[in-house]
């Protein structure tokens, strides 16, 4: 009837706001979820509804809520008639049984949830459990086991390269092999998080709508991840002195000061060249005159900070911080310098995008 099709709404109502970052929008629409469903004495109702807050808590890092709310849920589903929507909890549930680190516990829920979807032949839940089972397994120290659920994952992903899950796989996936010794390979995989994660910008966009994505902790662990290694990285280093010099210089390098055609001086071990003009005498490097001439921030950080307030997932230097993981008033250097450049430099906007591979 009409009220139940109000809790369904309702219900993908909240799960719209909390993809936004606006858990405080979607608790309100779970909550008027939960009253009606109580109402009408509807379990269902109130299942899906205590498992869709659970994820809103546990968006706001309030694990233990989400636990208590997730444990509810399964407690009003009828597993015979609603068998489905059983396994889906018990995904949620042994997602947060992971960050709790119960992680033998997570993986009875997480098998028995893969069993219901493969049976249900559900592969976009099958993708995102197999990863939550991989990080179970790598919490009980069984890094075979979980290097062969994370690699059938990403196996899966790859017919489905547009799920909503993606950026989620790829960073356990990168995890995972990060732990298990395969630095390279767990690099390529921070990188697919972050490429997963930009489509899911880009998509967002076309649909008019503004995610907050500061506040899911997901999206900030991939950003302050991917950040650290651009900076650690002396590959990346060069790589951004070449985009730099490229983007300025598209013609050979030119003196700032006279305008005459200058011969590049060789890079240093940093990536960074300094040049000396013959017709004047400027010396000068490749920052001299450009935004990034001040920061003591790494220039491959600097870029990815650019990047990120030309996508507009920074509007202010406090969220610049937390996506890079540096100090506040580096961001707000950053933050200052970038901003307006961006409105007014063609070149500079055309360095906007992800960092080059190493």
């Amino acid at each position: 009837g009409i009220p139940r099709q109000k809790v369904l709404n309702l219900n993908n109502l909240g799960l719209v706001y909390l993809s936004l970052g606006k858990s405080d929008l979607a608790k309100k629409a779970f909550d008027t979820a939960s009253e009606i469903s109580s109402e009408l004495d509807w379990t269902f109702g109130q299942a899906m509804t205590r498992s869709n807050l659970g994820q809103t808590f546990l968006q706001e890092n309030r694990v233990s809520e989400a636990l208590r709310h997730n444990k509810a849920a399964l407690d009003f589903l009828d597993t015979a008639a609603s068998k489905w929507a059983y396994g889906s909890v018990l995904r949620h549930l042994g997602e947060i049984q992971n960050l709790v680190k119960e992680h033998k516990s997570a993986l009875e829920s997480l098998t028995q949830a893969l069993a219901i979807h493969r049976a249900f032949s559900s592969e976009e839940e099958e993708i995102i459990t197999l990863s939550h089972q991989a990080m179970a397994h790598l919490g009980l120290q069984q890094p075979d086991q979980a290097q062969a659920s994370s690699h059938k994952s990403i196996e899966l992903l790859a017919t489905r390269p547009h799920s909503t899950h993606a950026p989620q796989v790829w960073w356990q996936h990168h995890q995972v092999l990060h732990a298990t010794g395969d630095p390279k390979g767990a690099d390529a995989a921070l990188e697919n998080a972050l490429r997963a994660f930009l489509r899911l910008v880009a998509n967002l966009k076309t649909c008019a709508l503004r995610p907050d994505f500061a506040a899911i902790p997901l999206h900030r662990n991939i950003l302050k991840a991917y950040a650290k290694r651009q900076a650690a990285s002396k590959d990346a280093q060069a790589c951004a002195f070449k985009r730099l010099r490229a983007a300025r210089w598209p013609e050979g390098v030119r003196c700032p000061d006279c305008d005459a055609e200058v011969k590049p001086g060789a890079p240093s071990a940093s990536g960074l060249a300094s040049h000396r003009c013959g017709g004047c005498g400027a010396r000068f490097n490749d920052r001299s005159g450009t935004p990034f001439e001040a920061s003591k921030v790494a220039l491959s950080k600097q870029l990815f900070a650019l990047t990120l307030i030309h996508e507009g997932l920074t509007p202010d230097a406090a969220a610049l911080a937390a996506a890079l993981g540096t100090a506040k008033d580096n961001a707000a250097a950053l933050h200052d310098a970038l901003g307006p450049a961006l409105e007014t430099s063609p070149w500079l906007r055309s360095l906007a995008g992800l960092p080059c591979r190493d």
